[in-house]
């Protein structure tokens, strides 16, 4: 069966065949997988249901504390209203919690640098998720634990734990 990935097609005007390797945004950066996809909507959806109502669950959003800007994959912020009429393309303020979640293009050690850059610039918690290893390393200003299957994520801001298998289960 053919995968985008795998797919080839033959320009019409000069018979040159081409194979669709990446897929990019219009911005030029890669595009993220089913799998980065289905994993951040999995922690979107997870984190609403277990973070109190003070707080809020976003999907990527850039916020620039210093002189470089990140954006996570999924971020928790305190509750605050919201201006429809005056967006501004960065937050001025770092996330509570930081979700980034590896993708093709990218490998552990780069997240878990970005993460400690993160924490720099005053995110509380980062934690990066290794789904072919089904892992996930939580990063503070006090250290890392890497966490696997059989383990749950704690965090003040949940009402429960989450358990990494039920996170991980492709079953659902």
């Amino acid at each position: 069966m053919e995968t985008l990935l795998e797919r080839s097609f033959v320009d019409e005007y000069d018979d040159t065949t081409y194979n669709i390797v990446h897929v990019f945004d219009e911005g030029g950066k890669e595009m993220s997988s089913k799998v980065h996809g289905w994993l951040q909507r999995r922690f979107l959806t997870t984190l609403m249901r277990l973070i109190g109502k003070e707080y809020e669950v976003f999907p990527p959003i850039t916020f620039k504390t210093t002189d470089k800007g990140y954006t996570p994959d999924v971020c928790v912020y305190p509750q605050y209203p919201v201006n429809i009429l005056n967006d501004t393309p960065a937050e001025n303020t770092a996330p509570i919690l930081a979700v980034e979640i590896v993708s093709q293009s990218q490998n552990l050690g780069d997240l878990i640098r970005k993460s400690l850059a993160m924490i720099d610039a005053g995110v509380e918690t980062c934690w990066v998720v290794e789904p072919s290893a089904a892992i996930v390393v939580v990063v503070t200003a006090q250290g890392r634990t890497s966490l696997h299957l059989g383990e749950f994520l704690h965090h003040p801001l949940l009402s429960d734990p989450i358990s990494l298998d039920e996170l991980f289960d492709t079953s659902l």
